[in-house]
């Protein structure tokens, strides 16, 4: 299967805009297949920049297609990145744990004495890659910049990047979700899900246009969802016949919900909202904090369907 079009536009228009400024660009490309030590539990892929999708593979083996992009200022600099191994390099960081990383900026050879000072620092290394593991064990990924995502997995998974889009489609582990900004969509998931945004630096919040969660759910894990974000708009989508206990709060923004949880006040907050309740015989967590934005929760009456309104009103505030 092809590197999907939308993980890579990202990294491909900031290095194009790069070679636009004068840097020297080189493309290259490469397909790896590694045999999973005995007892591995969990694969971690780290790349400096770049988008990291997760697949289902075949037992024992782990398959990857990449595209690599280097960007540099000179042609000296240049050389300097093409001259590292560019393929993903394997190791056992700890008992269970395989790691899989590609090359930085920082693991090339020092710059000569001549190069001109005010270009180094300004290189870049980024990688496109698909990775398929087999479905049981779970997966982990982090990059500065870019795209991640993970399909159809089993086991755990952990997505982590400090911009870019997030993506999550028919798991059925517990996942952990990092982003520094960016939109984030949960499809089809089963199990336990804690997402968090950092906190952005720069334009005051009336300037910023937030980010966007929305998150489809088929079955909720005994810890339940948890959400935490400083600026962004949430849809949350639960099954019809799902007990929970929601604990929901905008600092500023509006709530509504489909399962009759009142929207009140937030204590302390002018233009806050809370929706804090018990559905159905209770269960697990929902918690959803975001410093402003919207918040909503809906019943999603079949898994594989849209969420629908109940014959009854929802709650909006």
């Amino acid at each position: 299967m092809a590197i999907p079009a939308w993980a890579l536009s990202l990294p491909i228009a900031i290095a194009t805009l790069a070679a636009c400024s004068g840097d020297r660009v080189h493309d290259d490309r490469f397909a790896q297949q590694l045999e999973i030590p005995a007892g591995i539990e969990t694969v971690r892929v780290e790349v400096s920049e770049g988008s990291i999708t997760f697949e289902n593979g075949a037992p024992g083996v782990v398959a990857i297609e990449a595209m690599t992009r280097c960007v540099a200022p000179s042609g000296a600099a240049l050389d300097r990145l093409k001259a590292l191994d560019l393929r993903l390099q394997a190791e056992v960081a700890a008992p269970g744990v395989w790691v899989l990383r590609g090359a930085f900026p920082e693991d090339q050879a020092p710059a000569a004495a001549d190069d001109n000072p005010r270009q180094r620092g300004r290189e870049r290394l980024i990688t496109r890659c698909m990775i398929r593991v087999p479905p049981e064990l779970a997966v982990e990924c982090r990059t500065r910049l870019g795209p991640v995502s993970a399909m159809a997995r089993q086991g755990r998974v952990r997505l982590e990047t400090g911009t870019g889009p997030v993506r999550l489609d028919q798991c059925r582990g517990d996942a952990v979700l990092r982003i520094g900004r960016g939109a984030v969509l949960v499809d089809g998931h089963a199990g336990s899900l804690d997402i968090e945004l950092a906190t952005w630096q720069g334009a005051p919040v009336r300037e910023r246009e937030g980010d966007t969660l929305q998150v489809f759910m088929t079955a909720l894990g005994p810890d339940g969802v948890r959400i935490v974000a400083p600026h962004a708009n949430v849809q949350c989508h639960l099954p019809d016949e799902t007990g929970f206990e929601m604990q929901v709060t905008s600092g500023a923004g509006r709530g509504r919900n489909g399962f009759g949880v009142p929207v009140t006040p937030l204590e302390g907050k002018k233009f806050g909202m809370a929706m804090r309740g018990i559905v159905g015989a209770g269960g697990p967590p929902l918690q959803i904090a975001v410093d402003h934005g919207n918040v909503s929760v809906r019943r999603r009456l079949t898994p594989d369907g849209p969420a629908k309104d109940p014959a009854s009103p929802e709650r909006e505030g």
